[in-house]
């Protein structure tokens, strides 16, 4: 099964989109909740 996304987001208090040590990315916040 395929599907896609769009991602619309406010970057403030963010750091950036990639994965960072801090955990504060856009990518960690959408990883912890599609996990939930």
């Amino acid at each position: 099964m395929k599907f896609a996304i769009g991602v619309s987001y406010c970057g403030a208090g963010l750091e950036g989109w990639q994965s960072q040590p801090s955990g504060n990315t856009v990518q960690d916040h959408l990883a912890r909740a599609l996990s939930e």
